[in-house]
């Protein structure tokens, strides 16, 4: 049986046959999996699956025929989103239906639940609802947030664009990103990737809240104007080491919406942008002044760029030259 396409990972996924195979394999990613059944023929019984752990994130694409998987209690909770197929939840007293296409599920582990889906193609991203509500309460500069927006007792769904933002295709693309620097944990870590989804999970989960609606309101001045230059100061001491955008508010003391509006204000470009532009400066100096061979790939790396074509990309989108071109000219070292 033909099976829909991965959300991320299809060439390097693991093939599972038969319910033996998929629970040992849950089991071994300590997933809270206490029982699993296909629908199909044995024949057909087939679940192709990628996992990548980054730090209290699980991110998983995955693909299936028709299956019934009842799970244990755990203190992780969920996002998942449908990319196709459809399927039911069912968890204490409630029972929810998804079809694939902008429909996210969101629930907790904490009780059993009872999962059962047609063929289909899913991103799953499994969270500690501590870790998030961290994420939140320095997102929105709060000093409490209720567990509840992250944790919910009972099973809901929710869609998966607000206005003309398409969370799922945000979060596939931060997947594939992710992808792209498995084989590297130090440097999935250092380009700050748990960090991108975290923040993505939150603001979806989010949405509709007061604690939503007032970020979207026009930011006022940032309680600090010292706290732009705090920022600046770290990113300037510390190339080759990115900043989170977690790490950068946590610093400031502000709220992300207030850094935004100081940078875009001064610099006229996010905190974000203002970060990897230095970045990109201490390449081309680096380009056109080091002594000796260097490795573009290995440069890019060393800076924090998630490939050598995203830094690429990015330096001649700036400079208007490619980091081979400005290595090979004849003005170098002068």
């Amino acid at each position: 049986m033909s099976l829909p396409r991965l959300a991320f990972g299809e060439s390097s996924a693991l093939r599972l046959k038969g319910e033996k195979q998929i629970l040992e394999h849950m089991s071994a990613l300590q997933r809270p999996a206490r029982d699993f059944s296909y629908r199909s023929k044995a024949e057909d019984a087939e679940t192709v699956m990628r996992c990548i752990e980054a730090d209290d994130l699980a991110i998983m694409a995955k693909a299936s025929v028709a299956y019934v998987v009842k799970t244990e209690g755990d203190p992780t909770c969920s996002l998942r989103i449908s990319l196709s197929g459809e399927g039911e939840v069912r968890q204490g007293n409630r029972t929810l239906s998804w079809h694939g296409g902008g429909v996210a599920l969101v629930s907790s582990y904490h009780e059993p639940q009872q999962l059962s889906s047609g063929t289909n193609s899913i991103y799953i991203l499994q969270y500690r609802p501590s870790a998030l509500q961290h994420v939140g309460r320095v997102m929105y500069g709060l000093e409490q947030l209720e567990e509840r927006y992250f944790s919910p007792e009972t099973p809901r769904l929710m869609s998966t664009w607000n206005g003309e933002v398409d969370y799922a295709r945000l979060l596939v693309s931060a997947g594939a990103m992710a992808e792209s620097c498995s084989a590297d944990p130090a440097h999935l870590k250092k380009i700050g990737i748990s960090d991108v989804i975290s923040r993505l999970i939150v603001a979806q989960l989010m949405e509709g809240t007061p604690y939503a609606e007032n970020a979207a309101q026009p930011p006022g001045r940032p309680r600090k104007q010292a706290a732009l230059d705090l920022v600046c100061d770290h990113i300037l001491s510390r190339v080759g080491r990115p900043m989170t955008a977690t790490e950068m508010e946590e610093l400031s003391g502000v709220s992300g919406r207030s850094l935004r509006y100081a940078f875009q204000s001064r610099f006229g470009c996010s905190p974000q942008e203002w970060q990897r532009n230095v970045h990109l400066d201490h390449a081309r100096n680096r380009l056109r002044h080091d002594a000796g061979p260097i490795i573009i790939k290995a440069l890019a790396h060393e800076l924090g760029f998630s490939s050598a074509q995203s830094f690429a990309a990015f330096y001649k989108k700036r400079f208007g030259e490619l980091p081979n071109e400005t290595l090979a000219s004849p003005k170098r070292n002068t």
